[in-house]
């Protein structure tokens, strides 16, 4: 054989080599390509039936807290029956969302005096299949009335230069509003008082993982912080990215003027201010729809005094101190107090040119007052309130 022979043999064994590689190479690509293709259709499967059983979810603990007659319903079938009661939903496109099913079941030991009830929502589409869980808090009796007080109110003032106005006014009309003396008939007692050691735990989970110092003035607060080393202070948070707690220092029993703005306020995230005993002489917290976001959270029972001292008060939040004294008194028609929200205490001392515009607490804000263990089982008719949650 030819030298010539043997170069010409040898380049049609590279070409034939090289067309093998090309052919294993482009068949792997191929089926590569396959298997990303199939990969990323499972992927957006596995999102979609996510979704769907999120929506599942969510829709069921959205009904509960818009449709409270329909909730307690649910609650007495199932103390009644202490099994898993499914639910059936309705107006979604199955096509695309696929079959979801929910279940609601008692979260506590003794079905028969529930108080939390779990939700799963299970999505099935394309063969997959995902459930997601939540939680619903069972508040007896639901809040009636802005002032829930253990003891009657005491009440130092005549005419109407006091008023507590319920859930139910609005600006300029006084139906929903009682004055002077009249207050002390236009409150509502706690189902039963809380326990302190309960109540104490709970907060002392809330302030256990806060490091981070509080920003002042124009330095904007996300997260939760701790407040200490000063007196009095301009203060901005942004409740948007979820709640944050705000953990007063011990020494600090005075703040004045104490100027607080929120960002977020749309959300159902809340503020809460956690203290050991509190005085404000003057400020201006929130805006009035933040009232339901924004909550000044007692630790024990340490008193809070709102005494317009230095100058007017202004506050929009709910005050929570289920042990504490609570003493509210503004100077004259200039320096007043003006609560919009609610308070929870075991006294009130309300005097003159002090006045409480109720605003409904949010859905979060009725998981915090449950969770706490406070009991507001006072309220009329045997109604519930329900706030959800995602915590067991």
């Amino acid at each position: 054989m030819s030298n010539n022979q043997s170069k010409k043999g040898a380049v049609l064994l590279y070409v034939i080599m090289i067309f093998c590689l090309m052919t294993i190479l482009g068949t792997g690509m191929i089926f590569l390509a396959n298997h990303n293709t199939k990969m990323t259709k499972i992927e957006m499967n596995g999102e979609q039936v996510y979704q769907s059983a999120l929506s599942g979810l969510e829709t069921t603990l959205d009904a509960f807290t818009k449709d409270t007659v329909t909730g307690k319903a649910v609650v007495d079938q199932i103390r009644a029956s202490g099994g898993i009661l499914p639910l059936s939903l309705s107006g979604y496109d199955s096509a695309k969302m696929g079959a979801i099913e929910v279940t609601v079941a008692c979260a506590t030991s003794d079905a028969s005096t529930c108080t939390k009830l779990v939700v799963n929502s299970t999505a099935t589409l394309n063969g997959l299949t995902r459930t997601v869980t939540g939680y619903i808090n069972i508040i007896e009796g639901g809040i009636d009335k802005p002032l829930v007080v253990v003891n009657v109110p005491d009440i130092d003032a005549n005419g109407k230069n006091t008023q507590v106005c319920g859930f139910g006014w609005k600006p300029g009309k006084e139906d929903d509003c009682k004055f002077g003396k009249d207050i002390e008939k236009e409150f509502q007692q706690p189902g039963s008082k809380p326990n302190i050691d309960t109540y104490k735990k709970y907060v002392t989970q809330l302030t256990s993982n806060i490091t981070k110092d509080c920003n002042y003035n124009n330095n904007v607060n996300k997260k939760s912080c701790n407040y200490k080393d000063r007196y009095s202070a301009n203060m901005t948070f942004d409740i948007s990215g979820g709640t944050i707690y705000v953990n007063i220092a011990n020494q600090i029993e005075n703040l004045s003027p104490l100027n607080i703005t929120v960002k977020g306020g749309e959300t159902d995230n809340l503020l809460v201010f956690l203290f050991n005993e509190l005085s404000i002489k003057q400020g201006s917290i929130g805006k009035i729809e933040d009232a339901d976001n924004i909550v000044f959270m007692a630790k024990g029972e340490g008193d809070i005094d709102l005494d317009a001292e230095q100058g007017a008060i202004t506050m929009n939040a709910w005050i929570l101190a289920p042990f504490s004294e609570v003493d509210a008194e503004g100077s004259n028609a200039n320096i007043y107090i003006n609560l919009y929200g609610g308070l929870i205490a075991n006294k009130l001392e309300y005097g003159k040119f002090a006045n409480l515009f109720g605003v409904k607490p949010s859905a979060n804000l009725l998981n915090l007052i449950s969770e706490a263990g406070i009991n507001v089982g006072g309220g009329s008719g045997g109604a519930m309130s329900f706030g959800k949650t995602y915590d067991k």
